[in-house]
């Protein structure tokens, strides 16, 4: 186990806790993974591609996508937009292709804070892309998005009178309902989230 902690940077513990099945790596200890030991990351997300050991990624089929070391809040919107440094990410097009999206348009972010839970928990990645249509908002999408709070993450759906119901997935937080003239002025979307992860959830 240490070899292995040793082989993707991390520390003895945490990878400890992955083993324990008490966590679930990061979008970028997954890459770390993949790329040390030569295997997609298909099939160490769900193993439904075999191992090549001795045969590379072609790296025209990856590309990279950006990690912005910012969090948004989902909750109180304690957490504003503080964006300190990005990495690069490697990553397969086909995982990408799965969700219908543009590599030029995605980024990971973190997620801060509980009111989304439990779809999303303090501390998930969440990848978002920039990328949408107008219907998308009629569709009840997690959205990435910025107001005078700060930087938040939240359901969002427009209503049949053309006003907009932002909601949390937790129950106890509660559901706002902005005037479209409200929300067209006061609100930037960022981006939509299609893909989160994080620690397993406790039963």
């Amino acid at each position: 186990m240490a070899s292995f902690a040793s082989n993707i940077g991390a520390p003895l513990s945490t990878v400890s806790s992955f083993m324990n099945s008490k966590k679930v790596p990061k979008a970028e200890t997954l890459l770390k993974i993949a790329s040390f030991y030569d295997v997609s990351l298909d099939w160490i997300v769900s193993g439904e591609q075999a191992s090549t050991s001795n045969v590379s990624v072609p790296i025209e089929a990856t590309t990279t996508i950006r990690r912005f070391d910012i969090e948004a809040s989902a909750g109180a919107g304690a957490l504003a937009l503080a964006e300190v440094a990005t990495i690069e990410l490697a990553v397969e097009r086909t995982f990408l292709e799965r969700y219908g999206v543009d590599p030029s348009t995605c980024f990971v972010m973190g997620i801060k804070g509980n009111s989304m839970y439990p779809t999303l928990a303090d501390g998930d990645d969440a990848a978002v892309t920039t990328q949408m249509e107008p219907q998308q908002l009629a569709a009840n999408h997690i959205w990435v998005f910025e107001d005078a709070v700060g930087l938040r993450v939240k359901r969002i759906t427009r209503l049949s009178n053309g006003d907009y119901l932002i909601t949390s997935d937790n129950r106890e937080s509660r559901d706002e309902q902005v005037k479209a003239a409200d929300f067209e002025r006061d609100i930037r979307i960022i981006g939509r989230v299609f893909w989160s992860g994080g620690a397993i959830r406790p039963g």
